[in-house]
């Protein structure tokens, strides 16, 4: 029915999750390497922060790093209705990072993080019927944009998972927050409930992750 590029000159993306939202137009959340990914005027966050330089499964260039990036198309995907970068100083958005020995790139991921679930381009992205839209990743940006009202706006350890809600036109940050321990966590799946309380799944290898009382499991098992 239609088929577009959506990405910028100076570098390269990997969309991450989709999804429509009551209006059929289309929701794609990511990351890029491009300072120049297409925005629209009222973007929440106009600006590439980068990070550090990624060798994505020896295929794909970050040599500016990586910052997430969230979308909408039109349903005929004839238009970009609303786009923004969102991320700090260091990589946000993929469930990766690499090592160097010498000069060769030895891909170890993170720890189970990366290696029982395949790849880094995890991450979920879904919409409410009021059309905000909220996104499931991981960062390992220490100033990852949270909100004053988040429950945990600090960064506490190596990667970190983070979630956040923006509005409908992609140009307000409703809430955002770190979620993790002192090790590594990802977040791979974010839903909602009649409420819209939020509900994320993922992975950690922290040993204080937050856990609250009368849970089926609240130690690290290892």
């Amino acid at each position: 029915l239609y088929a577009t590029y959506l990405g910028g000159r100076t570098g390269e993306e990997l969309p991450h999750s989709l999804v429509v939202d009551k209006d059929n137009n289309l929701l794609i959340f990511g990351t890029t390497g491009s300072w120049d990914f297409p925005m629209t005027h009222n973007a929440w966050d106009p600006s590439f922060n980068g990070g550090s330089a990624l060798t994505y499964d020896n295929v794909v260039l970050f040599p500016q790093g990586i910052d997430i990036y969230v979308a909408k198309l039109s349903e005929d995907g004839s238009n970009l209705l609303a786009s923004t970068y969102v991320g700090g100083t260091g990589n946000d958005g993929l469930n990766f990072r690499d090592y160097y020995a010498n000069g060769n790139i030895i891909m170890v991921g993170n720890d189970s993080l990366y290696y029982n679930y395949a790849d880094g381009a995890r991450g979920e992205i879904v919409t409410d019927d009021d059309g905000n839209v909220y996104v499931g990743t991981t960062s390992f940006s220490s100033d990852f944009p949270t909100t004053a009202t988040s429950f945990d706006p600090t960064f506490n350890g190596k990667q970190e998972g983070v979630v956040f809600k923006l509005n409908s036109n992609l140009n307000y940050l409703i809430w955002s927050s770190y979620l993790g321990g002192n090790n590594d966590d990802a977040i791979y799946s974010i839903t909602f409930d009649k409420d819209q309380d939020v509900y994320v799944a993922g992975g950690s290898v922290s040993h204080n992750m937050p856990t609250t009382q009368g849970v089926v499991e609240p130690h690290f098992n290892g």
